[in-house]
């Protein structure tokens, strides 16, 4: 499985949170630096599931039910007000090459910068 290729990754939204189930597709999410381990299960950060959802390499299912994007963008504004200047950041970083993963501290960092704190 390759980005470049017509591969669709399938992920559930479970509890407002994107799981991916295939144990291929979470290695060869996690090997180009998607995603975490949280519980025995791998989970999207939220933009990372819009960035992936944005550039058509991921469908996203609650329940039986397709989600596009805005419908996921408006389920995580419910958990981060910031959601959408996050994902526009990350998904500029994902074009320009500059970013594999992103740590706890960049995405603390990235919401002091948000906040203006």
């Amino acid at each position: 499985m390759s980005f470049e290729t017509d591969s669709q990754i399938e992920g559930v939204l479970i509890k407002n949170k994107p799981l991916i189930l295939n144990p291929d597709t979470q290695r060869f999410l996690e090997q180009r630096g998607f995603g975490e381990w949280e519980k025995n299960k791998f989970i999207l950060k939220p933009f990372e599931s819009l960035y992936l959802l944005h550039t058509g390499k991921l469908t996203i299912f609650k329940g039986k039910k397709k989600i596009d994007f805005d419908s996921l963008l408006q389920i995580c504004k419910q958990q981060d007000e910031h959601i959408l200047t996050k994902f526009l950041v990350y998904r500029d970083l994902r074009a320009r090459g500059m970013l594999l993963k992103m740590d706890l501290d960049l995405v603390q960092t990235l919401e002091f910068m948000i906040r203006g704190i």
